[in-house]
């Protein structure tokens, strides 16, 4: 495996209450901010997002003479009970890290299969001053590295573009998240409300099948026919949300690589999937590409691209793209 580069740093803002502690993301809700290493010219910045459900964004950058020359996404993500750290450095394979240790001043990651760190631990030393140590070298050549960090003024730090244009697109995709568990298959009017004159909605049915384009309008209806359709199933629980993956911009363009989760509980009353009267978990999964512009300080959609859509029911996959599977694991 690669060697991943990893600036962790750990903010004090300390949840309170026993239920906001009993939840592993609650539990380092307080490394929302920024944070940053200086040595001589180069300095290592790091920012952490609100927390949104199961899922708490980061970025790094490592920025040299001024000018940022790696750039590195981050996610705190949980399973269950477990928080894992997902490290995905540009030109690099995205590595995991779970956690060992969560506490109110120690934090400790580990993934023993990694060859270089496998493990990352933190220490809080003060309210504005954090000590990390990297450690475990499967070759046996590399000791322990330990680095030293501040906590900054996030107007302070300087952005690329595609991590500004992430902080600005970041509350738009909480909007449709929110939309979508108030109302199912809202994310279609979220689409529309975004939209930019010209804006298309394109669908790749099946590889080399033919394609679908929709404007805002015909949008709304097919949202209308997808919602009169699961009402049919009495849907309760609701849970949608959507990951943005990757952030490319450039000036006032961005594009956004986007992967949305629905998912429900029903109980099938008529046998349709099996035994009647059981309840199951249904939801979806798609992936697609939006490209936005800004106009007047706003940010518009121009287009989007679905390119991967799955039907999943009690942890498989039933539908790829439009075709019916023998169940798959999911």
């Amino acid at each position: 495996m690669h060697r991943t580069r990893i600036w962790l740093v750990i903010g004090m803002l300390a949840p309170s209450g026993a239920a906001a502690q009993s939840h592993p993301l609650a539990r380092v809700s307080w490394l929302v901010g920024c944070w940053e290493r200086t040595v001589q010219n180069r300095r290592a910045v790091e920012r952490w997002y609100a927390p949104r459900r199961s899922m708490m964004l980061g970025t790094s950058q490592s920025i040299r003479d001024g000018v940022a020359r790696e750039t590195e996404q981050l996610r705190l993500v949980t399973y269950g009970d477990t928080l894992v750290y997902d490290a995905h450095p540009a030109s690099q394979a995205r590595t995991q890290f779970r956690a060992r240790e969560v506490g109110a001043t120690r934090l400790v990651f580990a993934n023993p299969d990694h060859d270089f760190p496998q493990q990352i631990s933190y220490t809080l030393v003060a309210p504005d001053s954090l000590v990390a140590v990297v450690e475990g070298d499967r070759a046996g050549r590399r000791p322990p590295q330990t680095f030293q960090f501040r906590r900054a003024e996030c107007g302070d730090v300087d952005m690329s573009p595609s991590l500004r244009a992430r902080a600005e697109l970041e509350a738009l995709y909480g909007d449709l998240d929110r939309a979508d568990e108030q109302a199912f298959t809202a994310r279609y009017d979220w689409f529309g409300a975004y939209a930019a004159p010209g804006y298309a909605y394109v669908r790749w049915a099946l590889p080399g099948s033919e394609v679908t384009v929709t404007d805002p309008a015909a949008l709304r209806d097919i949202g209308q026919r997808i919602g009169t359709s699961l009402a049919q199933l009495r849907p309760r629980a609701p849970r949608y949300a959507a990951l943005m993956e990757r952030v490319r911009a450039a000036g006032d363009t961005a594009e956004v690589l986007v992967s949305g989760r629905l998912s429900y509980r029903f109980t099938d009353d008529a046998g349709r999937f099996g035994t009647a009267g059981r309840e199951h978990e249904r939801g979806t999964v798609e992936r697609w590409i939006d490209s936005w512009v800004r106009h007047n300080g706003a940010w518009r959609l121009v287009r989007t691209w679905v390119f991967s859509d799955e039907v999943f029911m009690d942890g498989r996959v039933i539908v790829r793209d439009g075709r019916p599977l023998a169940a798959e694991p999911r």
